[in-house]
């Protein structure tokens, strides 16, 4: 079970946009309350609630939280930026192998990419710990389902592939 949740925000409230839409979604999915706390490495969780998974992104006015019955990583960016730039921090951030990939099309790949480094960093609890350029998404035999939200590029890791409609909610 995976379940997408997106709301609004701004840049000063995407913390406590955050913690609403996951208890939202908590209680929406399950039909009762749960409270957002994080672990001792700061990893977003529901207290007392260890089988439920959360992961949460924000970029420029959107929010999203995935939940799950399993491990998650979820990444939303805002599509913006030259070819230029793009091809630049994937020459930075990404392998060899991801960066060609992203210079043979830098606005379409270049998110694909990004958006899949970080869910999988979420995914496995290491977050900016581990160095983007360290691994290759393309190796991993996780399941990232990529896909667009209006100007907004969004990928799931997990072990299985999200296949539903992410759910808008106005709080």
């Amino acid at each position: 079970m995976i379940r997408l949740y997106l709301t609004g925000c701004t840049k000063s409230d995407e913390h406590e946009a955050a913690r609403k839409l996951s208890e939202y979604a908590f209680r929406d999915i399950f039909k009762r309350s749960a409270m957002l706390c994080h672990d001792k490495n700061g990893r977003p969780r529901f207290k007392d609630e260890d089988k439920i998974h959360i992961s949460i992104s924000h970029s420029n006015t959107l929010c999203a939280v995935a939940i799950s019955d399993h491990e998650i990583g979820v990444d939303i960016e805002y599509t913006d930026g030259t070819e230029e730039r793009l091809v630049r921090l994937a020459k930075r951030y990404f392998t060899p192998s991801e960066a060609d990939y992203v210079i043979k099309a830098p606005a379409m790949n270049f998110y694909e990419v990004w958006c899949a480094k970080e869910s999988y960093m979420k995914y496995t609890g290491e977050g900016f710990a581990r160095p983007m350029s360290s691994f290759s998404v393309f190796d991993s035999e996780l399941c990232f389902s990529h896909f667009l939200y209006e100007d907004y590029a969004v990928c799931i890791c997990s072990s299985e592939k999200y296949t539903s409609k992410p759910i808008y909610v106005i709080l």
